[in-house]
């Protein structure tokens, strides 16, 4: 499961959290939010298995109501066969999805970023104090 409690300050393309390959190409796990429709934000989580891509992939992305200057509390449950999102406490979706591979590996020399995702890929995580 990944939890976070955020308050973002802009409805902006930013990463929560990433880990990225060596070359800070590819998002190999992450968190990413982006503007969706009017009112409304798109939170989606990343996983790439590098030996299979040259490119970061969504695995699951969820339109939720806009919250810019609130505080909001999200959690990922990841299964076998799904992911859920949980938005302030509560069940938001699920999405059915295939992972390949099942497990995580992630390259070595990776870099955890919090916030962002590295020089290369924008997307500074803003916050509001």
């Amino acid at each position: 499961m990944i939890l976070a409690a955020i308050k973002p300050d802009v409805n902006e393309a930013m990463y929560l959290f990433a880990v990225t390959n060596p070359l800070e190409t590819v998002v190999q796990l992450g968190v990413s939010l982006s503007p969706g429709e009017t009112g409304s934000t798109n939170i989606s989580l990343l996983y790439t298995d590098s030996e299979r891509h040259m490119t970061s992939q969504t695995i699951a992305s969820f339109l939720v109501p806009d919250f810019t200057r609130k505080w909001t509390r999200l959690a990922f449950k990841v299964t076998d066969e799904e992911v859920q999102l949980y938005f302030n406490c509560q069940l938001y979706n699920g999405l059915m999805v295939k992972r390949v591979p099942e497990e995580i590996v992630f390259d070595p020399g990776s870099t955890l970023y919090i916030g962002q995702a590295g020089g290369i890929i924008k997307g500074h995580f803003e916050v509001c104090m």
